[in-house]
């Protein structure tokens, strides 16, 4: 039997998955954010090019067409949260964890205003702690501009997220909340079907 590429692999994964997600009904002003891939930068800010040979230095970055807007949201939210008082936000950091959420083991969607991006969600599946056969989706971000809260999106990208995970096979749906967030995000939680389910605290040294 001839051998697979990573790429023929890959390609099967992102085919299973768009099947398995042929039933989940996107709500008007949401939508899964474009795929996400990887390149190869050098330190001088050259891209490689397939088949060259070159000594010099790089990295892999994340690249795809939602990211900067995905980005941009991101800095709004973090600079809400009390970590922020703390740490800076690293946008490479960043670039990657969005880039897993939406590599095709995770859920990645924009909400959109008149074409504008006004929020998004990002989840990455795992497979339980206790019981590595259940997999569920842990929230990453879920975050909409403070000029659109009130219009529905949140309440929209929540719900496309629990109707993917859902397609996708899992169990569970981990949603948390901040000390800092909204008073609508709680309220967005309950009148969707999740419980409360345990307290988090944080000690900064």
């Amino acid at each position: 039997m001839a051998s697979m590429t990573a790429a023929t692999i890959n390609g099967f994964v992102w085919i299973e998955r768009a099947r398995r997600l042929e039933s989940v009904a996107f709500p008007p002003g949401v939508r899964e954010a474009s795929r996400f891939s990887r390149k190869f930068v050098y330190d001088d800010g050259g891209e490689y090019l397939e088949g060259e040979e070159d000594s010099r230095t790089g990295r892999y970055v994340a690249v795809g067409a939602d990211l900067e807007p995905i980005l941009e949201m991101s800095r709004r939210f973090y600079a809400t949260t009390d970590d922020a008082k703390h740490v800076p936000m690293c946008e490479e950091t960043v670039r990657e964890l969005i880039a897993a959420c939406g590599g095709g083991n995770g859920v990645l969607l924009i909400a959109e205003h008149d074409g504008l991006p006004v929020g998004f969600f990002a989840g990455l599946i795992a497979p339980g702690m206790f019981n590595a056969d259940r997999k569920a989706l842990h929230e990453v971000a879920w975050y909409v501009t403070p000029e659109y809260m009130g219009h529905g999106y949140g309440g929209k990208l929540l719900k496309t997220a629990d109707a993917m995970r859902k397609a996708l096979g899992c169990w569970k749906f981990e949603k948390a909340t901040l000390a800092t967030s909204p008073p609508i995000a709680s309220e967005i939680l309950l009148k969707a079907g999740f419980a409360p389910s345990y307290n988090s605290f944080m000690k900064v040294d």
